[in-house]
């Protein structure tokens, strides 16, 4: 199966919110084991990334799968929406191969809350950035936020596993980024290491797995997820604006 990279490298912004620093603390107490997006397929739409480099736009459609009970709620996006989005972002041209240069997770996540994302401009209320080391925080962000929006520095050994139907597991802490910058999600996890939604399936990693290539991860405010314990999204919301 054909599979493309797109995510480039880390960009940072000193004003970008800390999910340590506003919401760690006040969330609900996360599960050992949870998965939120038990209403999606295993198996749902590659927006065209076995094509091209447009991970970072195709994980919106993912987290989007998610927060819609797979369109229940709304109309899922479509493929020519995330590529029409990829083209605003990062400069692509359909059918001109050399305008395929993938993009920076942080750039993508301020034009979708600043320009949003399809025909009806579908908007973020905000997004917080995650320590991706602080496994708590993450299992928590995903209870808050039903997924976490991940960069992933992949090793050439990811590839080889994923030809052979297998997980991430196998650890070298010096081939981050041999196969190169990917940008995922993740909706699921347990005791031992997390689902990652990818290239239309999940895909099973440990959590040292996670730890060793994981390099960004945010969590997303979406306007139409209403958390299920009854947590107060709208306040959180307007809190977040106001920073």
């Amino acid at each position: 199966m054909n599979r493309k990279l797109g995510k480039l490298p880390v960009r940072h912004d000193k004003r970008t919110i800390l999910f340590k620093d506003i919401v760690f603390g006040v969330t609900p107490d996360f599960p050992m084991a949870l998965r939120r997006d038990d209403r999606v397929p295993d198996v749902t739409s590659m927006y065209l990334n076995d094509q091209i480099g447009d991970c970072t736009c195709a994980s919106i459609a993912h987290l989007e799968e998610v927060w819609t009970s797979y369109g229940a709620v709304r109309p899922l996006l479509t493929t020519q929406e995330v590529i029409d989005f990829y083209s605003a972002v990062g400069g692509y041209h359909p059918g001109d191969e050399s305008s395929d240069n993938g993009a920076d997770m942080l750039t993508v996540l301020k034009m979708w809350r600043n320009i949003g994302i399809g025909q009806n401009k579908r908007k973020l209320d905000s997004f917080v950035k995650i320590d991706q080391h602080e496994v708590d925080h993450v299992k928590s962000a995903v209870n808050l936020f039903a997924g976490v929006y991940v960069g992933v520095q992949l090793p050439l050994t990811a590839q080889k596993a994923l030809d052979n139907g297998l997980g991430w597991y196998d650890v070298n802490h010096t081939d981050a980024g041999t196969w190169g910058g990917h940008c995922l999600t993740v909706s699921h996890y347990d005791r031992s290491g997390v689902w990652f939604r990818t290239w239309g399936v999940l895909q099973r990693a440990s959590w040292q797995w996670w730890t060793t290539y994981v390099d960004e991860c945010y969590g997303v405010i979406s306007p139409v997820w209403v958390h299920p314990n009854g947590l107060d999204m709208p306040k959180l919301r307007e809190y977040l604006a106001a920073l």
